[in-house]
């Protein structure tokens, strides 16, 4: 693993971190609609802008919670059977997503959405700076994307006032009032003059006095990458591995073909490849060439080793015998143990490693063929062993459902 080092990232990989960042913000920019699939209540923007919603829809919308978590049979649009009860007092705010200015055709089209908590007494409340109000990117028009037939205004200028004007207006926004007021001045400076003109000619209408509200939580499940894609923006630190993996030039590939092909290379990586996780199988010959070409490229000083395959052709196989190599060449070599962090875009695919680590175990093993650190409970340390060769970081609404199926979790209460 490559440090943070001193000193200023170059001009290029900064243009591209500032691009990667804008990618995975535009994808929280997601389309919202109200419709007869989910159920939704409704508002005058007066009602919601005193920042209490009425008894009658707090009652329904904790109700729309309700039947939300206990799963099929609720009800469906707007329209209400029964009047729902008041939530009780202790009751947990619930998550909604508000619509302030709607496109009302077919569907109720959220063109302004709010992300927004709700109390058992009906008091709103908004956190701009974790969960902001957005436009969704269907509706913001960019070069070279084919526009709808009603588009909200540019999505350049809708980053302009998120990245220039949006952290002054979370810090003047000290009341709810204050928050729509914001939001609602962030959609005016990037909606277009003949945004109505645009809908009615398509035959629908912009709503901007009603506002449409549903218990939808708002998840940013790539927070972590954003916050680290800002972090690289802002303090622009020498980090190699990183610039070498988005450098544009100066990048020199190696065929995996050639790189058993040539004794000049075969041998050194061959030695350097002195570790394998189990004797039970051999590794394939693309394989054996994918574990040499990381030796290689860990002999030269190159950070980075690029391995592709579809699935079932044994990435995760090679990717043990190149975690044993490490472990072992640290050992020879009289160097501390390695840090060794797998990540992945989906859960599933960290948990194959790690079940695929604890697989390798010998049928009868020995005290190196397994972790000999005692596993702890609420009462202490247990008389048994660790089963896992890894700690486990999921998050924190899967961390109990790991720790049921035996994973070593990590504890960051």
């Amino acid at each position: 693993m490559t440090p943070f080092g001193k000193g200023t990232m170059d001009q290029a990989t900064l243009c591209l971190t500032r691009y990667y960042r804008d990618v995975q913000e535009r994808a929280n920019l997601q389309d919202f609609d109200f419709g007869s699939s989910s159920p939704f209540d409704e508002t005058s923007l007066d009602d919601l802008t005193s920042g209490r919603l009425g008894p009658a829809t707090t009652a329904a919308l904790f109700h729309q919670a309700n039947e939300r978590k206990s799963g099929p049979g609720r009800r469906s649009g707007s329209g209400r059977t029964s009047t729902p009860e008041m939530p009780p007092e202790d009751s947990k705010p619930i998550d909604v997503v508000i619509s302030l200015v709607t496109l009302e055709g077919v569907k109720k089209n959220g063109l302004l959405l709010l992300p927004a908590s709700v109390r058992p007494d009906g008091t709103l409340d908004a956190d701009l700076e974790s969960k902001p109000p957005w436009i969704p990117a269907g509706r913001l028009s960019s070069a070279k994307v084919a526009d709808l037939e009603v588009m909200v205004g540019p999505l350049a200028s809708f980053w302009s006032h998120r990245l220039k004007t949006w952290p002054r207006e979370v810090s003047k926004a000290d009341s709810w009032a204050a928050a729509v007021q914001a939001t609602q001045r962030m959609f005016a400076a990037v909606a277009a003059p003949d945004l109505d003109r645009m809908a009615a000619d398509a035959g629908t209408e912009v709503i901007r006095d009603r506002c449409f509200i549903s218990t939808e939580e708002v998840i940013i499940a790539n927070g972590a990458i954003l916050d680290l894609y800002k972090f690289l923006s802002d303090k622009q630190p020498k980090v190699p591995a990183y610039e070498r993996l988005v450098s544009l030039t100066g990048t020199q590939r190696r065929p995996s073909d050639t790189i058993d092909s040539d004794l000049t290379t075969l041998v050194p990586a061959a030695l350097a490849s002195c570790g394998s996780m189990s004797d039970r199988h051999p590794l394939t010959p693309s394989q054996r060439r994918a574990v040499h070409g990381f030796a290689l490229d860990t002999l030269g000083q190159n950070p980075l080793t690029a391995v592709s395959g579809p699935p079932g052709t044994g990435k995760t196989t090679m990717l043990q015998s190149v975690v044993a190599s490490t472990i072992v060449r640290h050992a020879l070599d009289g160097l501390r143990a390695p840090l060794i962090v797998g990540t992945s875009t989906n859960n599933q695919a960290v948990t194959n490693i790690i079940d695929s680590f604890n697989s390798v175990a010998k049928d009868m093993p020995g005290p190196l063929d397994r972790r000999w650190l005692p596993r702890a409970d609420e009462n202490g340390a247990t008389g048994e062993s660790l089963s896992g060769l890894a700690t486990y970081c999921p998050s924190q609404q899967k961390a109990r459902e790991a720790r049921a199926n035996g994973y070593l979790v990590e504890d960051s209460r």
